[in-house]
């Protein structure tokens, strides 16, 4: 059953993306967003977040240039968004994180 109450819109873009609020503000950790819409995103990760963290996520410039495509409500470019749920992806027998993460 889907728990979504709103609209998601497909997209592959590069981002990028670190902690919030740690003393190891400087790591960050890079993947792709498949999805977006007005209250979150969903992105593929190669470290995996303990839901609740709150990362701070940006869209790598290249993305935007090849979207090809008109962006719609809920994309945002730069966003605070907290982990909701994480789970174990095999990407081309690579092991990733699909992870949920909703705007704050």
């Amino acid at each position: 059953m889907e728990k979504r109450t709103s609209q998601r819109i497909d997209i592959e873009a590069s981002i990028v993306c670190g902690y919030l609020t740690t003393g190891d503000n400087d790591k960050t950790f890079s993947g792709k967003m498949l999805n977006y819409g007005p209250s979150g995103m969903y992105v593929e990760l190669g470290d995996r977040f303990k839901t609740g963290t709150i990362l701070l996520v940006k869209t790598k410039n290249e993305s935007t240039v090849q979207f090809g495509l008109e962006i719609s409500e809920g994309f945002r470019s730069i966003s605070l968004a907290q982990v909701r749920w994480t789970k174990r992806v095999s990407i081309n027998g690579e092991m990733r994180y699909g992870t949920g993460l909703q705007y704050v």
